[in-house]
């Protein structure tokens, strides 16, 4: 076990959201969300089984997606350690 004083810091969100909340607030459905997910549109975090997304990679996700020349579609790459969440079963 490492040491405290040699363990590095990471800075959490203070609220993650749900699926549900983000689907709310951006007034799309939940399923839109998770394919968003799965696209690496925006960036989410698995926690076990439930899926968390930190507000401010909805906040990029929309600042980036209502640019002109920019498209949802090309976030993917704008995160380069970040893997697409995937769910078990059938593509």
């Amino acid at each position: 076990m490492m040491p405290l004083g040699k363990m590095k810091e990471t800075r959490f969100p203070s609220r993650l959201l749900t699926v549900s909340e983000v689907a709310g607030q951006l007034r799309l459905h939940p399923m839109t969300i998770r394919r968003m997910l799965n696209r690496g549109q925006i960036r989410a975090f698995r926690l076990g089984r439930a899926i968390r997304i930190d507000p401010e990679a909805v906040a990029t996700f929309l600042e980036t997606s209502g640019r002109p020349g920019g498209s949802a579609g090309s976030l993917s790459s704008a995160s380069p350690g970040h893997q697409p969440v995937h769910r078990g079963g059938r593509r």
